[in-house]
This record gives C-alpha cells, structure tokens and sequence, in this order.
C-alpha cells in the first residue's frame, strides 16, 4: 500500500468538500473565499489516481481473469455508493418529482448519458456523475484484459503509446463536438469517459515512467517542480477558466492541465509502499486514514452538510462547515467499518481461486491492490 497515493486519496475528497461546502457560506465570507471552487479538481486527481492504480494490467505487466476483476470491481465500487444512493432517495422521497425514475438511471450508472439532460447527474448529488466514468473505464479494463487471453504480446511502451493516441483522439473529438462551453450539451458530452479518458492516461504513464523516476532523483524533482509550476498557474488562470463555462467545473482544457499537473505531483512526491509489518509514522497513518474514508467522504459529505444545515442552520458559517465535517468523516468511518471493508473482502474471498495462467509473456502477478 503506497502511502502517497492512499493520502492523495484522502486529499482529493477533502479538496471536493471544500469546494462543495463552499456553497454554504454566505455574505462576505462566501465572495473572499471564490478561490475554493479552484478544488474541484479534486475529481481529476481522483481521475489520474485510478489509471495509476490499473496501470499494470492495461500495460500487460500484470494480469487476472476478466471474471474476477470485474467481480472485484463490483464488491468495491457499488456496495457503499448503493447505501449512499438509499439515503439520497430517502432524503428527498416526497420532496422532489421523479425520484423513482432518477433512482432507476443512477442504480445502472446511466444518468449522464447524452439522451438526458444535464440536471439528471446531479439529481441526488453533484458527485454521482464521476461513477459512471469510473464504471467505463473498469469495463476498458476488463476488455483488455479479455484481449490479452487471445494473444495481445505488446510491449508496455507500445501499448502506452496507443492508448495516448486513443485518448487524445476521443478528447480532441469529444472538445470539439459541441465547443460552445456555455450550452448544458457541451457539459453532458464532457462527462463521458472519451472525454475524461485522457486523464485516466496521465495515471497510467505515471505508472510507466515511476521505476525512472524512482532511480532518477533529478528526474524525480523536475517533476515535483514541473507538477508545482502547472498547478499554481492552474490556480491563477481559474477565475478566467470558470467564468467561460456554465458552472465552477470549467471541463475542457482547465481539467486537463489539471490531471497532468497531479500526475507530476505524484511522480515527484512518490515513494515505495509501506510493508505490512513495518512501523508506521504519525503522517503515514494520517495518510492511510485518509485514503481509506476517501471514497465514503466522497460519497457522503453532501449529506453532512445537508444534517448540519437541518440541526443547525443558525450557526455560523465555520461552524457548521465543522460540524459537516465531523458527521462525514464519522458516516464514512462507519460506512467504511461495516460495509465497504467487510463486503471487499468478500469480494476477494470468491474470486480467490487460482488464477488460471496468464497470457504468453504477460506477468500473473495480480497488480497492486487497486481502487
């Protein structure tokens, strides 16, 4: 387990409920603090995050049958979100029309296809339209994994190669469909895995250049520096970035330089995983707590400030914002105790069976542990 990655996790969702929580402030506060929305990015760390993690089996290093993976994939993906999906229908059953037909669409991870409106995705939450990217991108997974039983021998550098072809075709056609950045139809095609694909890529040539970098110190420190320079300017051109879009999020070009400058944060700030038996630090523990309620932070906190607003709506700002964020991390700690893990493990418990032999020339080792 690498400790960066799992604490790049836990910073990705916090960046996503700042910037959520943001909405929540009012008056002086809330016009000082337009900044916070530059964190919705979070979502494209989380985006470069999950393309590092299942670099190896789309480069061919590491294989396992498509079977398990996607059972895998299922125990960790849907349990907690299916909980999180119950409480919003419950949250809003008999307060909002259409709860029924919105609870079909989001159940198969369908709300943000192009043949709805863009409301659809943020029906329950503003979060929920990321899964079913997620969701493409496992099934891009799983279908090379397929190909690879039927004789895919590429190397790693030429397969990373043709997907950064593959992804920077399906972006600069998905930007190009509709470039009006101020029509709800440019977002809807935005929030398609041919056009989010590209960042999943900067995750996975993270992956590939990672052993250089870790033997190469300057090489390492470039990155950190380069990763450093991008975000900040990032940082400065935001206000301009969003101001052309419809929303905080501006799509396009913005998120794309955003993916890249995380990936060469990660690059730089990257190092070996933690044994299982070595002797944690108090910021290694930090960052493994972190990554671990990452994704119940991330599925929960619209319902920890929406409980803070109903118990105490009166109080000031910070406050509640506090008060948010305690009954998060609490929901998620608990959501993560007695459902995410016990129901992963399951997951690993059925798909435990030998794993049958891999592909010619393709590594049987399974990978890291992933997402």
């Amino acid at each position: 387990m690498n400790p960066v990655i799992e604490g790049a996790r836990g910073l990705a969702a916090l960046m996503v409920l700042l910037h959520h929580y943001s909405y929540h402030l009012h008056g002086d506060v809330a016009a000082q603090l337009q900044w916070i929305h530059f964190f919705h990015n979070g979502v494209d760390l989380f985006f470069v995050i999950t393309g590092f993690l299942f670099a190896p089996y789309l480069l061919g290093t590491a294989w396992m049958p498509p079977a398990a993976f996607t059972i895998r994939r299922a125990f960790r993906l849907y349990p907690l979100y299916l909980l999180s999906l119950l409480v919003s229908v419950a949250l809003v059953w008999g307060k909002q029309a259409g709860v029924g037909e919105a609870f079909f669409k989001h159940l198969f991870f369908i709300e943000t296809l192009p043949v709805f409106p863009a409301s659809d995705a943020a029906y329950f939450s503003l979060v929920y339209w990321t899964l079913p990217v997620e969701v493409a991108f496992y099934a891009v997974v799983a279908l090379c994994l397929r190909l690879a039983t039927q004789g895919g021998a590429a190397s790693p550098g030429r397969r990373l190669a043709v997907m950064g072809v593959v992804a920077a075709i399906s972006y600069a056609l998905s930007h190009g469909w509709n470039p009006d950045m101020k029509s709800e139809r440019w977002i809807v095609w935005q929030a398609q895995l041919p056009a989010m694909l590209i960042e999943f890529w900067f995750g996975i040539a993270l992956a590939y250049a990672l052993p250089v970098l870790l033997r190469e110190r300057v090489w390492q420190r470039a990155s950190l520096v380069a990763g450093l320079a991008l975000g900040g300017a990032l940082f400065v051109w935001y206000p301009q970035a969003a101001g052309e879009g419809i929303g905080p999020r501006p799509f396009g070009y913005f998120n794309v330089l955003s993916a890249l400058s995380f990936a060469l944060l990660l690059g730089g700030a990257m190092g070996g995983d933690v044994k299982a038996d070595a002797p944690l630090s108090p910021g290694v523990r930090l960052a493994l707590f972190g990554g671990a309620l990452s994704y119940g932070m991330y599925l929960f906190h619209g319902m920890g400030i929406a409980a803070a607003e109903a118990v105490a709506g009166a109080w000031p700002d910070a406050l509640k914002i506090a008060l948010a964020l305690a009954l998060t991390i609490a929901a998620s700690w608990a959501a993560h105790r007695l459902v995410e893990l016990p129901l992963r493990a399951y997951g690993r418990r059925i798909t435990a069976r030998r794993i049958p032999s891999p592909p010619n020339r393709v590594s049987s080792q399974p990978g890291p542990p992933a997402a």
